[in-house]
């Protein structure tokens, strides 16, 4: 598909439209809106409460400590109730925008610390980033402002940009300030100008966007993709497929599912996609698989764009539920870590073959990957559960299990700032491998048969295997069938943790008991079952369920027979353990050898086993590395006996004023009504107010949060305007009607765009349709 840029005239006009309430639906019931009324209050997703006595890092360095309501050296801990909280997150949005004024008016960014622009697209980034947050909070003044500066000032014509930074802040931001303005025509019409200047950047093979693109318009051929990843070529959609929706041109659409619609074709490891590849033929570069940096926000929108299109685009819920499967299967991880936190369950960095061909699983946690627990419940609150066993956890409560290793970035640090990454260590190292530190043969069995066959998840045409791919598979499969133990190993920063009688024990994630170390009640620490959960019907939200009804028919037969299925996996998964070998040597048929690939011509496709089968067909192992077992002895002083548990140390102390873990926070908030979310935000946004707010106006990034007082970065992300604070603000909101989740879904930025079909979305289609009716009425003079 061949994208040639033509040029348009401008679908509306330029006038400015009297703005309505932004953001506001119209008033709700419990009956006609359930999903703005918490519509998962059950005890079973109320799993943490306050420890009687916070023994964090924060705590003791900085004084700001969970469950304690004393105003505290800054004052600001006696804030207990949710609309002084949200006031509180008004004025740094006030803050943010002066000091942006003030040093950087006109410049992508501010540099903070030295009171200085900064440039990186040359369009005045934050002003476009912020527009619907300074609506949302109701700084009208700072709204014109930056208006009259969009309308008069913004040029797209200067510099090579990132195609996917630009258009998740850009066009996200141009069709998010039209939907919350009421319909301000001229911010539809500048994002319709960003759209035909960046659509050649889509003039290739495949249709698939290079990953940069010249504004001045110098090239617009047909072009390589070359190298890319998921994220860069895959989180596009949203904004590309709502321009198309309010224009009528169906070029965008076309341009915004062109990686959507072939992204099955990508090797998968159990519905995880390989993370890079080359964008003209879809060959790997490397079989890693990851939730984390480069791969996030494509997984994100392959939820989103569902819910965006109101079920229209269903390619994208096949590669959903097959990528969450995915992450159960290969990406938890929990660790033991004491009495005070007990286990936590976090997503890991990745699996695969990052480096060389050596199956890694990396220990470690970035504050990228937090946003997993709100898209797991805006999944939820759609109607989708993933677990396909009746004793794993249903979407929403694996959520709230992920939800405290997330916020625990923060409480560890003694500033109460958040590291970026941190990995789990052994805090008793021995030589003894253990399961959690280990993949387990049959794990690896299923990661390689799951790469070696088609995907199953729908609108994806037949896997095409690079050879480049197929070498890699058999070089390992080789060291493995001639008996390189060491391939199993898992090569990350973790050490290995001692396994004997007396080691702390390890409880599934999917399918163990609550043990959190402060338990929510008396029913934590017993047996959770999590059955098929289906979403309240709502507006909005009926077709998507049914929607999503119709594609998992194609699972109905695992609902059905379970129980036979269960046993039958797992008397698969013990055979794989014994015989790893066999398990694996078709990938090595034609006589390879240790280190040495074999050539992809002798690779020819043989009919599964019935253990290979059953692998494919569950895309989600027992967890027979994370095994079952009752919570640590205590001694009299309420200690654990055992002295082997996990530590998280940092990888990356700085912080970047990220708002990943706030808006899982939100999410879980607005599903569940659970007030140790608000509390929890309400923490994290205490520390951000007393180390990163600038006495001149603006905020800082820190170099290192264990540092007190900390070293300042340079840079105000524009995203802390556009998404953290926009998040904090939304989690202390008591409006059930501001940016209801069956009415609006976010793009990555955090710009909401109208759910198309909803009220929202149709009052600004009337209003359009009325000004073009009245304008086609007057006739030139």
């Amino acid at each position: 598909m061949l994208l040639h840029r033509q040029k348009q005239q401008p679908a509306v006009s330029t006038g400015l439209r009297r703005r309505s309430s932004t953001g506001r639906a119209p008033a709700s019931n419990k009956t006609s809106n359930p999903l703005r009324h918490h519509p998962f209050q059950q005890d079973k997703y109320r799993i943490y409460k306050h420890p009687a006595l916070d023994r964090s890092l924060r705590c003791t360095t900085s004084k700001i400590c969970d469950g304690d309501v004393s105003c505290g050296p800054d004052g600001n801990g006696c804030i207990t109730t949710a609309a002084a909280q949200q006031a509180a997150v008004k004025k740094a949005v006030a803050w943010a925008w002066a000091g942006y004024r003030q040093y950087a008016w006109g410049h992508d960014e501010l540099n903070s610390r030295d009171q200085l622009p900064m440039e990186w697209v040359d369009m005045g980034l934050t002003i476009i980033d912020s527009l619907d947050t300074l609506l949302l909070v109701g700084l009208e003044e700072e709204y014109t402002e930056g208006r009259h500066w969009v309308a008069n000032y913004l040029r797209m014509d200067r510099r090579q940009v990132s195609v996917f930074e630009t258009t998740i802040r850009i066009l996200g931001g141009l069709l998010a300030a039209y939907a919350h303005s009421g319909g301000d025509e001229m911010f539809l019409n500048k994002a319709l100008e960003f759209g035909n200047r960046i659509l050649p950047a889509f003039n290739t093979t495949l249709g698939i966007a290079a990953a940069s693109y010249d504004m001045s318009g110098s090239n617009t051929g047909p072009r390589n993709v070359g190298a890319t990843n998921l994220a860069d070529a895959g989180t596009l959609s949203m904004e590309f497929t709502t321009l198309a929706h309010h224009t009528g041109q169906e070029k965008f659409h076309r341009a915004g599912m062109a990686f959507l619609n072939v992204a099955g074709r990508l090797s998968s490891a159990g519905g995880l996609l390989c993370t890079d590849f080359l964008g003209d033929d879809l060959q790997c570069i490397k079989l890693f698989y990851t939730f984390g940096a480069m791969a996030d926000s494509f997984y994100e929108y392959t939820l989103k764009q569902w819910i965006l299109s109101r079920g229209q685009d269903t390619a994208c819920l096949g590669l959903y539920k097959s990528a969450i499967r995915g992450l159960r299967m290969h990406l938890l991880k929990q660790f033991w870590m004491g009495d005070d936190l007990g286990y936590v369950l976090v997503v890991v960095t990745g699996v695969g073959s990052q480096y060389g061909n050596t199956v890694q699983q990396i220990s470690e946690l970035q504050h990228l990957a937090c946003f997993v627990p709100g898209m797991l419940v805006l999944g939820h609150m759609y109607g989708i559960n993933t677990a396909t066993l009746p004793t794993e956890d249903d979407d929403l409560l694996l959520a709230s299990k992920l939800m405290k290793g997330c916020y625990e970035l923060y409480r560890h640090t003694a500033t109460g700032v958040a590291y970026d990454s941190v990995v789990f260590n052994q805090a008793d190292a021995s030589p003894q491998p253990n399961p959690l530190t280990l993949l387990t043969q049959a794990s690896v069995s299923a990661l390689f048969l799951s790469l070696h066959s088609s995907p199953t998840h729908s609108c994806s045409a037949p896997v095409v295997t690079s050879r480049r791919q197929r070498r890699s598979l058999q070089s390992v499969a080789a060291s493995l069938v001639s008996g390189d133990s060491d391939v199993l190993t898992i090569i990350g920063r973790q050490r290995k943790l001692q396994h004997s009688a007396a080691s702390p024990p390890s409880e599934s994630p999917v399918t163990g008991t609550v043990s959190q170390g402060t338990p929510a009640d008396s029913t934590a620490g017993q047996q959770v079952h999590a059955p098929l959960v289906s979403a309240p019907a709502a507006d909005g939200v009926e077709s998507l369920q049914a929607a999503h009804g119709k594609l998992s028919q194609q699972d109905h037969h695992l609902q059905q027979n379970l129980q036979q299925q269960q046993q039958q996996q797992q008397r698969s998964l013990k055979q794989q353990q014994q015989t790893p070998r066999e398990v694996l040597a078709f990938f090595a048929e034609s006589g390879g050898q240790k280190g040495q690939p074999v050539p992809s011509a002798n690779l020819s496709p043989l009919a599964a086993t019935p253990q290979q089968q059953s692998l494919q067909e569950h895309t989600y192992a027992p967890t027979a590395d994370l095994p079952t077992s009752p919570p640590p002895p205590s001694d009299q002083a309420g200690q654990s006996k055992a002295r082997d548990f996990w530590v998280m140390e940092p990888q990356v102390t700085a912080d970047y004023l990220r708002p990943e873990v706030v808006e899982s926070l939100f999410y879980l908030w607005r599903a569940t009504g659970d007030q140790i979310y608000r509390d929890w935000g309400w923490s994290m946004f205490r520390a951000f107010e007393v180390y990163c707010k600038l006495p001149g106006g603006g905020y800082a990034t820190l170099e290192d949060v264990d540092h007190v007082p900390p070293r300042l970065r340079d840079k105000m992300e524009s995203f802390w305007l556009a998404e953290t604070l926009k998040y904090f603000f939304l989690l202390f909101s008591d409006d059930p009607d501001l940016v209801p989740l069956d009415e609006f879904v976010f793009n990555t930025e955090a710009h909401p765009f109208p759910i198309w079909g909803s009220q929202t979305d149709r009052h600004l289609k009337d209003r359009l349709e009325r000004f073009h009716r009245t304008h086609r009425k007057v006739k030139p003079q």
